[in-house]
């Protein structure tokens, strides 16, 4: 079913804005509100959006639109380093289920393919959604993404990701034809865009802080992708010179210096040179974690927690530069490390920001820990593929 062309903006606005009033639909689209209505009504009769009761702050109470929750649903996919999570949304961002897997980015691509289609059929079965009322996929990828094209160029330094055309894999092996793919920190700031702390501002930055680094930009409500769908590598910004090589190629990259596989390589190097410490008291050097460093940081390990300041201090360079770049209103922390470490990290890098950035922005920095916990980025994703979604099946391109 095509929707007449004039339904498309007031149809993205009240899924961005959901739930919104009739007179709130009008003031963003700038027309009237006996018009607003007209269009609005041809959205309910269609079935595409539903009312529901507002608060009311005395005198009539308001009725607010949303899109339907089972307009049809969206898979979100986040492939990490070290996990690949997989869950199904309905339109208003709940998740219904999901599942979440150890993965080894040295695992053939075909046999991950075969088993996110797999799942993603399992998954549906489990909420007794029909998998045709499945219509579209979102990936989000920590690796380098050529957005445009649907193809990984660069899955932490896995030759055999490079160059995959993951939308055309999913697309054959779940039969779904919208697939999309993004950076995964792109898709953790879509979410946080319409679900979490960006909800209400136009400019804002998030940072995934994991094993590897990456920033998801909006700018006036908008994500950022650049012409090739770039945007963002933050982990690559030169920083100093290092001997440090990073997994791109080059050397002094924010990355090679100050996330969590630099981090797990630094301590590895000074625990075999005997440094002293409880880290890892129990394990082979060659299977410690950036989780053991951080439980030791926990428990009052001195290194482990000087390890994680220096951290800091290091990040505290990369983002202080973006945010004398853009002067984003809020930038938004997540990802696996800065979750688990928590103030070792955090207090140490807003220092440290605040020590870089230009004098007039110092007053006005908000940094804080995102709230959308680790399905951010599958969350998002699948948002971002609902979104491109509707296009396809209510307007003509």
């Amino acid at each position: 079913m095509k929707l007449k062309a004039e339904l498309k903006y007031i149809l993205q606005i009240i899924r961005v804005y959901s739930p919104i009033s009739r007179k709130d639909v009008a003031k963003k689209c700038q027309i009237s509100i006996p018009k607003a209505t007209n269009l609005i009504n041809a959205l309910e009769k269609a079935g595409i959006i539903a009312p529901l009761a507002g608060e009311s702050s005395g005198g009539r109470i308001p009725q607010l639109l949303k899109i339907q929750d089972d307009l049809f649903f969206s898979a979100g996919i986040d492939i990490g380093s070290k996990y690949v999570r997989i869950g199904l949304f309905d339109m208003g961002g709940r998740m219904l289920a999901h599942s979440k897997q150890s993965h080894n980015i040295e695992t053939p691509r075909e046999i991950t393919i075969d088993y996110l289609s797999k799942e993603i059929e399992v998954l549906s079965k489990k909420i007794l959604v029909p998998y045709p009322k499945i219509n579209t996929i979102g990936v989000g990828i920590t690796g380098i993404v050529q957005e445009k094209e649907g193809k990984c160029l660069s899955l932490r330094n896995t030759p055999a990701w490079r160059g995959l055309d993951i939308c055309n894999q999913l697309q054959l092996a779940t039969k779904i034809k919208s697939v999309y793919v993004l950076d995964s920190v792109k898709a953790m700031a879509f979410a946080e865009m319409r679900f979490g702390k960006g909800r209400e501002i136009q400019d804002f930055v998030v940072f995934n802080i994991g094993v590897g680094l990456g920033a998801g930009i909006i700018i006036g409500s908008e994500l950022l992708s650049g012409e090739r769908g770039t945007t963002g590598e933050v982990g690559h910004m030169h920083i100093r010179p290092s001997n440090e090589l990073c997994v791109c190629g080059n050397y002094g990259c924010l990355e090679a210096i100050a996330s969590g596989w630099a981090l797990l390589r630094k301590c590895k190097k000074a625990i075999a040179e005997g440094v002293e410490t409880s880290i890892g008291e129990s394990k082979d050097l060659a299977n410690l974690s950036v989780d053991d460093i951080i439980e030791s940081a926990h428990h009052g390990d001195k290194f482990a927690i000087t390890m994680l300041e220096n951290m800091a201090k290091d990040l505290a360079v990369g983002i202080g530069s973006v945010i004398n770049l853009l002067n984003p209103e809020k930038v938004i922390l997540s990802g696996g490390v800065i979750r688990s470490a928590g103030n070792h990290l955090l207090e140490p890098l807003t220092r440290g920001v605040k020590s870089t950035v230009i004098p007039w922005l110092q007053k006005n920095i908000d940094i804080s820990l995102s709230e959308l916990g680790e399905w951010d980025a599958a969350l998002g994703a699948a948002t971002f593929a609902a979104d491109k979604a509707i296009k396809e099946i209510f307007f003509e391109e």
